[in-house]
């Protein structure tokens, strides 16, 4: 029987932080590569390629191939269909996305900073022992992002190799290889772009399930939040309806503990939406 814990991992055996996730490590992996990994921010040690040098590279590479695809376009746009254009639209769409974001997220310390304060602050896996609901959010919303690294990576694999072997494989089929010269190597520009538009969009997808567990956690506090203990009720109302006709009151042992517990919840909700 398949077990998706026996791939993602154990949620609390064995992890101390964050990072130690396999779907985290997906994800600085392949972040690394276009340099939207904020390594140095989280104070790890970075490699050659995650320097601001390689960010300006990946971006001005990301301009120059917009630039010579809305080049192409313009002059053969009339020898291709429907659906050939079409395709070369989308192609250059994503190219533009892809730029905007090595501009708005490679270049910007702004993100870096938001990526640091979510994997060192914000991640479930530092309120996971706050009490057993806690902890059974934490597992169920490490399960799901452990899935969604899986399929997002699994269908950039696919995408860059099928965007790279139709075409070549046509080309060959029309001689266009039959010398040296005409050999050209455009996995690296496929890989920008697909990583630019899907892992980036992981990352965001993997805050927003943590977002969302918070809430249910809170929700799940203030939906139990303590009651008053005693309850001032009519007695012949008890044998008739055990309707109450007094106000619930707090003792001041309870208020002590009850202002502690509202306490933790407003400072907790001011966590989330920060």
């Amino acid at each position: 029987m398949f077990h998706l814990d026996t791939y993602a991992g154990d949620a609390v055996v064995g992890i101390s932080g964050p990072m130690d996730y396999k779907y985290m490590k997906v994800l600085r992996f392949v972040l690394r590569i276009i340099s939207g990994w904020p390594g140095k921010a989280l104070g790890e040690k970075t490699l050659k390629i995650e320097g601001m040098g390689h960010a300006y590279y990946n971006t001005i590479l990301s301009l120059i191939y917009l630039a010579l695809g809305i080049a192409y376009l313009k002059k053969n746009a009339h020898r291709f269909g429907f659906l050939e254009l079409g395709h070369l639209y989308i192609v250059l769409l994503m190219n533009m996305l892809s730029t905007s974001r090595a501009f708005t997220l490679c270049l910007s310390e702004k993100y870096r900073t938001v990526a640091k304060i979510f994997i060192q602050k914000v991640h479930l896996f530092y309120f996971k022992d706050n009490s057993e609901y806690a902890m059974s959010i934490h597992v169920t919303v490490h399960r799901i992002s452990y899935f969604a690294a899986v399929y997002v990576s699994i269908m950039l694999s696919i995408a860059a190799c099928l965007f790279n072997l139709i075409p070549m494989y046509n080309n060959y089929a029309a001689g266009n290889f039959a010398s040296f010269d005409n050999l050209q190597n455009t996995t690296y520009g496929t890989m920008l772009c697909g990583s630019s538009v899907s892992m980036f969009d992981l990352f965001l997808c993997l805050m927003i399930f943590n977002l969302w567990g918070h809430f249910k956690i809170l929700i799940y506090n203030l939906d139990h939040f303590p009651r008053p203990a005693t309850e001032v009720v009519d007695a012949e109302g008890e044998e008739r309806s055990g309707r109450i006709i007094g106000s619930e009151m707090y003792s001041e042992s309870e208020l002590e503990e009850v202002s502690v517990k509202l306490k933790e919840c407003i400072q907790y909700h001011m966590l989330i939406v920060e």
